[in-house]
């Protein structure tokens, strides 16, 4: 059997690759660091269902912060259908980057400082909160220019 690889289009190749990297492989991560008895007793839907349910509210948190912003700046475009799918597309795009580096960045500091599920939840939502000041200043920066 041979894979068609020609009729694969690159953009939502790399965005299910960057939605994989983002969502699922971090959850993952962070239920095998910090609640490593859980990681290995649950069967793998359980396992599937709770790291995604780690890795979501983050991901849909950010990309609902970054089509906000966009919108935002963005007042004077006609928000018609093809515009407003792009702009959300796009949104999610970067919002999985963005919980990419936050999940990771957590994951790291927890893991290095060695702190338990609860303290690394709170590192969670720290460096969510610093990405959204973050965001908002390079956002507020672009568009003053």
């Amino acid at each position: 059997m041979e894979l068609p690889f020609d009729k694969i289009k690159a953009f939502p190749a790399v965005t299910l690759l960057q939605l994989i990297n983002g969502v699922l492989v971090p959850g993952y991560l962070f239920i095998y660091i910090f609640k490593r008895n859980e990681f290995f007793s649950l069967d793998i839907f359980r396992l599937s269902t709770l790291a995604i349910s780690i890795s979501t509210p983050i991901l849909t948190i950010n990309s609902l912060f970054i089509l906000g912003i966009y919108s935002a700046s963005k007042p004077e475009v006609k928000l018609t259908e093809t515009a407003w799918h792009k702009g959300f597309s796009t949104s999610i795009y970067i919002g999985s980057f963005i919980c990419t580096i936050v999940l990771y960045l957590s994951i790291a500091i927890g893991y290095f400082l060695r702190f338990t599920f609860h303290q690394s939840i709170i590192t969670l939502l720290l460096t969510e909160i610093i990405s959204f000041i973050l965001i908002a200043t390079i956002f507020n920066a672009v568009s003053k220019k």
